[in-house]
């Protein structure tokens, strides 16, 4: 693993407990727990879950009532892999951003700072108290600015976490279409409608069935109604077996 992977939980943490000190609104109780804690909380920021494990995309989304096929299947990993490297590009856009929001954060540090030391040297007896408001001003102006570069640092920090992790299910999406095409090389990897007229025929005679198991005419009714489109039949709707159904 990268070593610059390895070092993002234990910064990330350690910038985090030493804001939460510095900012001095918790019990010393509180804080000697944060500390004692801060091993697990690096391990649990390495280890959190952001999105989708695989379990999750293999058995929840592409579940087989709503993906009865591999087409079926494999035409929404194409979707959702392609709206996460949307997503990542976008960090990449906000991550360079960040940067260079830091690069003007430091290089107003800078200016705080020369503009601090000047005034000093402007102070005069006739001036002292003027100068010295001036002065706190500036200095407070200090201390919010290095606020923005710290909350700066964390920012960066979180999105390089959520780059890895959103690479993590686009490669796991790549795999699941690998996985498609093996358990069905028929697919046609170039037109999402070729599969569609199959795909939703099973996922409605399916719907079909499960609203006439268990009693629910709405979704009876709405399946045929997709089902008797497809195959052209008449009547739409089964008004004997909805009527059963609400009985």
């Amino acid at each position: 693993m990268d070593r610059m992977i390895e070092a993002v939980p234990q910064k990330f943490t350690k910038e985090s407990l030493d804001k939460i000190k510095k900012a001095n609104f918790l019990s010393q109780d509180n804080l000697d727990s944060l500390k004692q804690m801060q091993k697990s909380l690096e391990h649990s920021y390495m280890t959190q879950q952001r999105w989708r494990t695989e379990t999750e995309i293999k058995y929840s989304v592409l579940n087989d009532m709503s993906f009865p096929t591999w087409a079926s299947k494999y035409w929404q990993s194409v979707r959702e892999q392609m709206s996460f490297l949307g997503n990542l590009t976008q960090l990449a856009y906000d991550f360079e951003h960040e940067k260079i929001k830091m690069e003007r954060l430091v290089i107003k540090k800078e200016e705080i700072e020369y503009k601090i030391k000047q005034k000093r040297k402007e102070i005069t007896d006739d001036n002292k108290i003027e100068i010295d408001f001036q002065i706190r001003k500036l200095q407070l102006d200090l201390q919010d600015n290095d606020l923005d570069i710290s909350q700066s640092s964390v920012t960066l920090l979180e999105y390089h976490e959520q780059g890895r992790d959103r690479m993590r299910e686009i490669k796991i999406w790549e795999t699941v279409k690998n996985d498609c095409l093996k358990n069905d090389p028929s697919i046609d990897t170039n037109d999402v409608n070729s599969h569609q007229l199959e795909s939703y025929q099973k996922r409605w005679e399916t719907e079909m069935e499960l609203g006439a198991k268990l009693h629910q005419p709405d979704l009876f009714k709405n399946s045929m109604a997709s089902l008797n489109t497809i195959k052209d039949k008449q009547p739409l709707y089964d008004t004997d077996k909805i009527k059963e159904l609400k009985e």
